[in-house]
């Protein structure tokens, strides 16, 4: 995380991507990551792997339980692909009050 931020603070983006996308596969459940991921991705127009990204997000928050903060995340991931199946799987998900799929 700390060379990622330290990529981030030299605007080298794809570097710090590199170095998050590493963390979270050493340590999946890391919600920082991801969600610094989802953020770079949808700043360089990588809808897909932003959406994609916030997903897990909402997916550690609602097994954290913070429900409403997961809500938020799954509504910023429908407002970048409103049509994304994954997207209206979690929303229907999140409703019904099952577990989302883990990243």
């Amino acid at each position: 995380m700390k060379a990622a931020e330290s990529f981030l603070r030299q605007q080298e983006i794809d570097k710090a991507i590199e170095n998050w996308s590493r963390v979270t596969v050493l340590k999946p459940e890391y919600a920082l990551a991801h969600g610094r991921l989802a953020t770079a991705h949808e700043g360089l127009g990588h809808i897909d792997l932003a959406v994609s990204e916030y997903l897990a997000v909402a997916s550690l928050l609602q097994r954290g339980g913070t429900v409403d903060k997961a809500q938020e995340v799954i509504s910023k991931a429908a407002g970048l692909r409103p049509e994304n199946p994954a997207v209206r799987q979690a929303q229907s998900l999140l409703k019904t009050g099952q577990l989302l799929p883990m990243p």
